[in-house]
């Protein structure tokens, strides 16, 4: 689909607050000439698209950026593609409701972008910040912590047979767990390597502020309201493979939170009926990879990184690609609009772009 008809169909029936978008069907919006230019004087504005335009921006210039909103859960700063016609790449972003702000890191034109469900109202204020608004950006620094027998009291099955397959012994798992810390970590260690990303093992005390992945051995059943924008298919339970935990917040957008958490649930690999993931059990390298993806996946979320429409890391369910070693990658986002997942083909997520841009050193 043409990425400018694609966003003409949005504007029309997904976001609410897109009242500039009442258009004939042969009219082409696109967002990056077309959007509406927000003020950046400090007054407080009424969003009315999902993308508007900041104008032209200077290398080193600073923005305090602030929507509110009850819908509206992240906020993303974007640059034209250089790769794909009328489409957005993020180069930083913020939560909602707080102030937060933004360092140009080259001479471009700027656009702000909402992660907004169906419906909402949202106002803006944009002003010029000084450096010493700008707090100082440290490496980040993960922390994974790991369960005691973590393997053994997620994969033993608790129904009446009391295994979940013919290798998943407690005393197989135990054997095994120290080969799967081990390699784990270093799997993890070797997806974020180059990115600016600290990856600290159980024995470790990273200096703060420090993020922290969990690898747990419960297992998490999915709420009632999120069985919609899960991929439901004959399955007896629906289960969650980890979540960021700090704020509620799915995303840590810009990744303005340097502190948060995130977990992976091992019992939810376990399998139940015709659904999950439980071949994991099979090899001790499906095990590995299946932990070391969602991992991967969730202190990505804690970094910033949405979901992909492309198969990676960041795909809405990588836990499933347990034979493969999967990598990020550039794509378009998926969001939860409301009533299920929408590939949004205006905004391009590019992992190593991305991460130059949030953890870069701000200029003295």
């Amino acid at each position: 689909m043409n990425p400018r008809n694609f966003f003409r169909i949005m504007c029309v029936t997904v976001v609410g607050f897109l009242s500039s978008c009442t258009m004939s069907p042969d009219d082409l919006f696109d967002p990056f000439v077309d959007a509406p230019l927000i003020k950046t004087d400090g007054s407080s504005q009424n969003l009315v698209a999902e993308i508007s335009r900041l104008g032209m921006r200077q290398a080193g210039e600073i923005l305090r950026i602030e929507v509110f909103s009850d819908d509206v859960r992240g906020v993303y700063l974007l640059k034209q593609d250089a790769l794909q016609e009328s489409a957005g790449v993020i180069v930083g972003g913020g939560p909602v409701n707080e102030t937060f702000t933004y360092v140009v890191r080259e001479n471009s034109e700027l656009f702000l972008f909402v992660d907004a469900l169906v419906g909402s109202k949202a106002k803006v204020s944009i002003e010029a910040g000084i450096s010493s608004d700008v707090p100082p950006r440290p490496t980040q620094r993960i922390s994974i912590v790991l369960e005691t027998d973590f393997l053994v009291n997620g994969l033993i099955d608790d129904s009446a047979t009391g295994e979940a397959g013919d290798m998943a012994t407690a005393d197989f798992l135990s054997s095994i767990q120290p080969i799967v810390q081990a390699d784990l970590l270093s799997r993890i260690q070797q997806v974020f390597d180059g990115t600016g990303v600290t990856i600290f093992g159980p024995e470790d005390t990273p200096e703060e502020p420090f993020s922290t992945l969990t690898i747990s051995g419960r297992r998490a059943l999915a709420a009632e309201d999120e069985l919609d924008s899960l991929e439901v298919v004959g399955c007896s339970d629906v289960v969650i493979f980890g979540e960021v935990l700090s704020d509620s917040s799915r995303v840590d957008a810009g990744n303005q939170n340097l502190s948060d958490d995130a977990i992976v649930y091992v019992g939810s690999f376990r399998g139940t009926g015709n659904c999950n993931a439980g071949l994991i059990i099979n090899s001790t390298n499906n095990i590995i990879n299946a932990l070391a993806l969602s991992g991967a996946h969730e202190i990505g979320h804690l970094l910033g990184l949405n979901h992909t429409a492309l198969d990676g890391i960041m795909s809405t369910s990588p836990s499933f690609a347990i034979q493969r070693q999967l990598q990020f990658q550039r794509s378009q986002i998926v969001l939860d609009v409301g009533r299920g997942n929408e590939i949004f083909t205006t905004v391009i997520q590019d992992p190593q772009l991305y991460f130059d841009a949030i953890l870069a050193p701000n200029a003295e």
